[in-house]
């Protein structure tokens, strides 16, 4: 088991006690079984099926770092994961209504009721955007490419996410019989180790703070970044979460 799993692992046991730890905790448990299914299919060299658990992955990791982006604000990031469970039943109550259960319709409207104050902002989005995602409340990221951009990934991962979409939506069933990025397999892996280096590391404050010994982890972290800058800037980061939590 490497490292960056064993770790996921020890966070997705930690116990919830708010709604912005069970999000986490749920996109933790949702990312270790993305990163299950890529191990997968790296060992069966299906490079197509990579792709689209690669743009999955990506996905999750910048909703993630949406969630958790201001976490020395309790109140916003919890605000945030209300948003997102919010959006969840939304969804939960659209697949019930299709599929005419009554009574799950029913319970969760009940369960609505209690997020009033994101209904509030949901509805305001809904003039910003025809279809908002739960980041764009309060004033949130339009679209996923505004999320990107948000984010500081525009430029940086945007190639990876245009590759992916063409598999997913099928523009890519023409090969190139000479050389095709889409079967370097080895590319995709080294892109999705880079994912999960980057999940671990905004995951560490959440850790410390409940009590998990990330010292090692945050050592060997530290060591797998090659950028300079990169790695002092997640050097101090890691003192100064130790100092305020």
């Amino acid at each position: 088991m490497n490292k960056y799993r064993e770790f996921l692992i020890k966070v997705s046991e930690i116990e919830s006690k708010n709604e912005f730890d069970f999000t986490v905790i749920s996109f933790v448990n949702y990312f270790l079984e993305l990163e299950n299914a890529m191990d997968s299919l790296i060992k069966s060299k299906n490079s197509i099926g990579m792709m689209y658990i690669l743009r999955g992955k990506y996905e999750v990791f910048l909703q993630f770092r949406y969630l958790i982006e201001h976490y020395s604000d309790f109140d916003k990031c919890n605000q945030r994961a209300k948003c997102y469970l919010y959006f969840h039943l939304l969804q939960e109550r659209d697949w019930y209504k299709k599929l005419d259960k009554k009574e799950d319709i029913k319970r969760l409207n009940e369960k609505i009721l209690s997020y009033a104050d994101i209904e509030t902002e949901y509805k305001k989005a809904e003039k910003r955007s025809k279809y908002p995602s739960w980041f764009t409340l309060f004033d949130g990221p339009s679209n996923f490419a505004k999320l990107e951009e948000h984010l500081g990934h525009k430029n940086k991962e945007n190639h990876l996410y245009a590759l992916a979409s063409q598999i997913c939506h099928g523009k890519t069933i023409i090969r190139n019989m000479v050389y095709d990025i889409y079967d370097d397999i080895e590319v995709w892996k080294n892109i999705s180790d880079c994912l999960f280096s980057e999940f671990s590391a905004f995951l560490l404050p959440f850790a410390i703070n409940h009590k998990i010994d990330v010292k090692d982890f945050a050592a060997y972290l530290i060591t797998q970044i090659k950028d300079e800058t990169e790695k002092a800037n997640l050097q101090v980061q890691y003192t100064n979460w130790c100092k305020a939590l």
